[in-house]
C-alpha cells in the first residue's frame, strides 16, 4: 500500500515538473545529460589537478537555477506568447552550449585535446541563442 502511494507521488511530481519545464523533449534531455557530464568532468579535472574545488553544492545550486530558468522560459512561452516554445528553446540551447563548453574546458584541463569543430559548433550555438535573446 505504501509503495503505491510513493509511486503516485512520484508520478504527480513528474507530471507537474514536466508541465512546468515544457515536457521532457530531446532538448531538455540533452541539457540534463550535458549537465551530468559537465559535473563529472569537473570532478575529474579537480582530481587530476589534485585540487578538488567546492564543486558539489555550488555546482548543484547553479544547475538547479538553470532548470528554473528553463521553467521561466516555458512559462513566458505559455502565458505571454501563448504559442510555440521560442523562449524555452533559446534558454535550452544557450545552456546546452554553455555546459558543452564547460565539458570541453574541463577535459582540456586534464590534458585531452578536443576537436576544434566541436568547440566551434558549441560557441556558435551559444552566440546564436544569445542573439535570439537580444531580439
Amino acid at each position: 500500500m505504501k509503495i503505491t502511494k510513493l509511486i503516485d507521488v512520484l508520478m504527480a511530481v513528474k507530471k507537474i515538473t514536466g508541465e512546468i519545464l515544457g515536457g521532457c523533449d530531446d532538448l531538455l534531455l540533452a541539457l540534463l545529460i550535458f549537465m551530468a557530464i559537465e559535473y563529472i568532468t569537473c570532478i575529474l579535472a579537480g582530481i587530476y589537478n589534485k585540487k578538488i574545488k567546492e564543486i558539489t553544492l555550488d555546482k548543484i545550486i547553479k544547475k538547479s537555477c538553470i532548470i528554473l530558468l528553463v521553467a521561466v522560459g516555458n512559462v513566458i512561452d505559455l502565458l505571454i506568447f501563448q504559442n510555440g516554445n521560442v523562449i524555452r528553446t533559446a534558454v535550452l540551447s544557450f545552456y546546452i552550449s554553455s555546459e558543452g563548453l564547460g565539458i570541453l574546458e574541463n577535459i582540456t584541463v586534464i590534458g585531452v585535446s578536443v576537436p576544434q569543430k566541436l568547440k566551434s559548433i558549441l560557441e556558435q550555438m551559444k552566440d546564436d541563442s544569445s542573439e535570439e535573446n537580444k531580439k
